[in-house]
């Protein structure tokens, strides 16, 4: 055989194997959507509370979902599903959606991730907002969940001490701040912890007033009354969120300041209000739902915490309450309720 032949051979084969490895790249490289053409993946979406109250976010994880290219009913099936703040349905939700074998739950709150979270640990669950990922040994850490958890967060102890703050600078002569709570929360036992340092900062003290249901709304706010509390704090969660409209009333009703959560409880009559846009946190956990798909692991993903928060003062309220809001504080509010 000649060396030019031998020549001529030896570039042919090594452009097949050029071109062999080319092609393996370029197909490690095509998304898992693409490579698993015709594949319908279904995602369930989990929320704890009634759906006129958590319904509102099926939409934002539609939209962002559709932007990562993920279309409801043409590649992607949303299983929608609420627990209507009712234990053993919320639980019989989780059992089912695991049975079912979904590729991903989107949980609409740390109720409905914790729920889904004991019944598997593999499934893919991710948060649109959740608070004590952490502390209900969900993730080992924010950087690193290292399990099947992750999604975006509220939690932030930063923000807790900016609920006091700012109530005390919108009544500046506030000595004592009442915090209604459900001690049966490990997050909300924190956040006592923490408000209470930063209260011992500002010379402010504060009033625990623990609540385990609406049948105790009552009396909590009796004893508000009979410690002169000066305002209050009302954190988030299940008791506090499932019956706010009440909470809300009564403490208007008892003349006292309320700072609440999120800036729907100030268009329902809360004094003041300082929390994250859970609608835009619900749209941002889309792109974790992508990366999934995509062949990510939750455990590597990790936890991220809202970059922008919505301050809401109402209008109204502050009048039959009879405070007026400083200038300073009129001109940091994202919005004002007349």
């Amino acid at each position: 055989m000649s060396d030019r032949r031998v020549q001529n051979e030896a570039y042919s084969m090594g452009m097949k194997i050029a071109i062999l490895m080319a092609l393996a790249i370029s197909a490690s490289a095509i998304p898992a959507t693409a490579q698993q053409k015709g594949k319908v993946w279904r995602i369930g979406v989990f929320g704890t509370a009634p759906e006129r109250v958590q319904g509102v976010f099926v939409e934002p994880l539609r939209g962002g979902l559709r932007d990562a290219g993920y279309v409801d009913g043409r590649n992607i099936v949303l299983d929608v599903r609420f627990g209507d703040a009712n234990p053993s349905r919320i639980r019989a939700i989780a059992t089912e959606f695991v049975r079912s074998d979904v590729d991903v739950i989107v949980a609409l709150g740390g109720a409905a991730a914790q729920a889904v979270w004991k019944v598997s640990k593999t499934i893919p669950i991710v948060t649109g907002f959740a608070a004590n990922l952490v502390g209900g040994g969900m993730v080992a850490s924010i950087a690193k969940p290292g399990g099947n958890v992750t999604g975006m967060t509220t939690r932030s102890w930063d923000l807790v001490a900016k609920w006091l703050q700012l109530t005390k600078e919108i009544v500046p002569e506030a000595t004592r701040v009442a915090v209604l709570f459900n001690p049966s929360s490990g997050f909300q036992r924190t956040s006592i912890e923490h408000l209470k340092s930063a209260a011992a900062r500002i010379g402010v003290t504060i009033q625990e007033v623990p609540v385990l249901a609406p049948g105790e709304f009552e009396g909590a706010f009796a004893a508000m009354a009979r410690a002169h509390a000066d305002a209050l704090i009302m954190l988030p969660g299940r008791v506090t969120g499932g019956n706010r409209r009440q909470l809300i009333a009564l403490a208007n009703k008892g003349k006292i300041p309320a700072m609440c959560w999120r800036r729907g409880l100030a268009r329902l009559g809360c004094l003041m209000s300082y929390g994250a846009n859970r609608a835009q946190m619900v749209r941002r956990s889309a792109s974790f739902v992508s990366r999934i798909l995509r062949g990510a692991k939750a455990a590597d993903l990790p936890i991220e915490q809202p970059t922008r928060y919505q301050f809401v003062l109402n209008l109204k309220t502050a009048k039959a309450l009879g405070i007026t809001f400083p200038p300073s504080i009129l001109l940091r509010a994202t919005e004002v309720i007349e």
